[in-house]
């Protein structure tokens, strides 16, 4: 906060808030293991789950918190698409391209500024700290929170809302059957006995590779159930987020697919607040290697997500090129 009313409008602005929150990464990283807010006050409480697992989420809200002021400050322009204009992913959810009474979408709630007044530690507070999204998300930008605290979102219905609640419990319950039904499968995935037993060297390839289809099946069906959760429980308290898990995992064809419809909301995020300020598509060939290097020690860092992120950088990269060329 004191970086962001101290710089924003300036050039150290982004720098700064970038430098921060990625040093707070990896602090966080190498000393919050089991490590938990409460420790100082209560030394023997360890947490239902570390700082390190939900922190991360938290870093996103300040870097947007600062960049949304900066921008502010700025007096960055923003021009309104016709509503018909819209791409694959809010079609997808027609009735809920409105989201106020003002004719307003996600997007126009995200990009469109406040006053330099409604920045303030309150409303900084409010948003970082706000309950249904902390532990998870999805990640909602500061603008768009700001605009729902003034005028809650009316795109979902209390009713619709408890309704896909419901269909969440129903997603939780068919994950539960796959566990006892796949007990096997889950054995594996869960103690990565795969490498202590060496069982990838021993099975048929076959088993292995459907091993493999449970182990992305499920770690998609868990994440679906805890975004879907956190997002609902949002909508009933009149916020509107991007939902994240738009479409089914075995329903894409391509890295950039993939990508968009996974983690949705953190894809938005990378747009708004890396890809573009780095060039866009003018710049993608180099700025997406920073884009992924960013995102894996965003999830920990690790050599294993630097190999991750090159790994994924060198795949879109081919299809950039790929969609280029044809």
């Amino acid at each position: 906060y004191i970086i962001a009313t101290t710089t924003a409008g300036t050039r150290l602005c982004a720098p700064l808030t970038f430098l921060f929150n990625i040093s707070l990464l990896f602090f966080i990283n190498i000393y919050g293991q089991n490590w938990t807010e409460l420790q100082f006050i209560l030394p023997s409480y360890q947490g239902v789950i570390s700082i390190q697992t939900y922190f991360k989420m938290t870093t996103l809200r300040l870097i947007s918190f600062n960049l949304d002021y900066h921008w502010s400050k700025q007096k960055r322009r923003y021009q309104r698409r016709p509503v018909n204009q819209m791409d694959d992913q809010r079609r997808e959810i027609n009735q809920m391209d409105m989201i106020n009474n003002c004719g307003h979408t996600l997007r126009d709630l995200t990009e469109i500024h406040h006053p330099s007044s409604d920045y303030n530690y309150f409303a900084f507070l409010a948003y970082v700290l706000y309950l249904p999204l902390y532990v998870a998300g999805p990640i909602l930008s500061f603008n768009a929170f700001l605009a729902q605290l003034k005028r809650p979102q009316v795109a979902v219905g209390v009713k619709s809302s408890f309704k896909h609640l419901f269909r969440i419990c129903c997603y939780a319950v068919m994950l539960e059957f796959f566990q006892h039904m796949f007990v096997g499968l889950v054995s594996i995935s869960q103690y990565r006995l795969f490498h202590r037993h060496q069982l990838v060297h021993d099975l048929p390839a076959w088993e292995v590779v459907v091993m493999g289809w449970y182990v992305v099946f499920f770690t998609w069906m868990k994440f679906l159930i805890i975004w879907d959760f956190f997002w609902a429980i949002a909508l009933i308290d009149g916020v509107y987020s991007q939902r994240n898990m738009l479409r089914c995992v075995f329903n894409n064809f391509s890295p950039r697919e993939f990508w968009k419809t996974w983690h949705a909301s953190f894809n938005k995020w990378t747009v708004r607040y890396i890809y573009l300020p780095l060039g866009g598509s003018k710049s993608i060939f180099w700025s997406l290697w920073l884009i992924f290097l960013f995102i894996g020690l965003w999830h920990e860092v690790a050599w294993k997500w630097v190999a991750w992120a090159i790994l994924n950088a060198v795949l879109v990269a081919v299809e950039v090129v790929v969609v280029v060329v044809v």
